[in-house]
């Protein structure tokens, strides 16, 4: 953040053109899905699995994506899910 005028400090703006991360995407979800299916535990990666495979034949399939963001959400974030050994 940089000062503002009154001492307090503003957000700085970063352009879309300046952001180093992967695009949104079907192609991003299955990869995520990917580490989901090596390292998840036993129910999350079946799940994965099934996800993959519907996206494998419709990668625009909203539900399945919405179901893959979910599971990838929560295997990411929850640090109450068991995860496997990698």
């Amino acid at each position: 953040m940089r000062p503002a005028v009154d001492g307090a400090r503003t957000p700085q703006v970063i352009r879309a053109s300046e952001c180093k991360t992967r695009p949104v995407g079907a192609r991003s979800v299955v990869d995520e899905l990917a580490q989901v299916v090596e390292r998840g535990a036993p129910a999350q990666r079946l799940e994965a699995e099934r996800l993959a495979a519907i996206l494998a034949t419709d990668e625009t399939d909203p539900e399945a994506l919405n179901a893959a963001r979910h599971l990838i959400d929560a295997y990411l974030n929850d640090p109450y899910l068991e995860r496997g050994e990698e």
